[in-house]
């Protein structure tokens, strides 16, 4: 069954959209309402919804911030809004704010209803499918041209002449063990963003990092090590996860880089000092 959240405040608008939904042209829905965009938003929260109906004057909202408050707060389900008439270009401003459709009350029938809400069901699924093509397709490239930065067969030749090959070229098995560990703290950044610091995480990434340095491990070991261990913690995951663990797992390969620039900088030691050029030639004179 499909679930309709119809957000009005009118009794007299309500009771006929509810007898609407429980006739033979809606056996397959149910639905449940509410009065206020408050009530409406929190009960989004807390349910699944396939489609939201929703009246612009509401007691605690009004007007086209409604509609962009409730497509804010689940732009995962699509709206119809129920409208009492339009200003001129009133439509195009209502799409423009994310509604997919939109009914006139009083001037429709419950075949015209079933019909608009099928129609924004299916048209929001589409768009959402294409918006998935298109990230998936960005996150492909930007792994792709990762992978170009790590290839290490185009640079193993060159390696091997200065005695530096990758890790991955010198020891495979401590290659995977390294992605193995790297994949879990794509899974551990993804439960801080869910739930907050998750303690001892902070200190296992960094002694990650340290690791990889006293490895000689280089940014594009690192950089290789995060694509493979990327794809494969995503290669199951579903649209939501994958989509919040590229953003996630992009921090993390920062974060990562930044502790082994540290690493790298402790065995430095401090900045050589310069002196003035100035002072320096008037020494070479004399």
């Amino acid at each position: 069954m499909r679930k309709i959240l119809l957000i009005e405040d009118n009794p007299g608008d309500v009771r006929l959209l509810q007898d609407m939904v429980v006739g033979e042209d809606f056996k397959d829905y149910v639905m449940e309402d509410v009065d206020g965009l408050d009530a409406g938003l929190a009960l989004l929260a807390a349910a699944p919804f396939d489609l939201v109906l929703l009246d612009l004057g509401l007691p605690d909202s009004d007007g086209i911030q409604t509609l962009k408050d409730v497509v804010g707060g689940r732009p995962d389900v699509p709206v119809v809004v129920l409208t009492g008439g339009l200003p001129p270009k009133g439509e195009l401003d209502l799409i423009k704010a994310g509604a997919q459709d939109f009914v006139a009350k009083g001037d429709f029938t419950s075949v015209l209803l079933r019909r608009v809400i099928d129609y924004a069901i299916e048209r929001h699924r589409l768009t959402e499918q294409l918006n998935e093509s298109r990230k998936e397709a960005q996150r492909e490239r930007d792994l792709q041209s990762l992978e170009v930065l790590s290839d290490s067969k185009k640079t193993q030749t060159t390696a091997e002449s200065f005695g530096e090959l990758s890790i991955r070229a010198s020891d495979e098995q401590v290659f995977e063990l390294l992605a193995e560990e790297y994949g879990s703290f794509i899974d551990g950044a993804l439960n801080r963003r869910a739930h907050g610091e998750i303690p001892g995480l902070e200190s296992r990434i960094q002694g990650f990092a340290q690791r990889l340095g006293s490895l000689r491990g280089k940014p594009r070991d690192l950089t290789e090590i995060h694509v493979a261990a990327y794809r494969r913690a995503s290669h199951f995951a579903n649209r939501r996860r994958r989509e919040a663990m590229s953003s996630e797992a992009q921090f993390l390969l920062i974060e990562v880089m930044g502790y082994l620039a540290l690493y790298y900088r402790s065995f430095m030691g401090p900045a050589p000092h310069h002196r003035p050029a100035r002072e320096l030639e008037q020494n070479d004179t004399k």
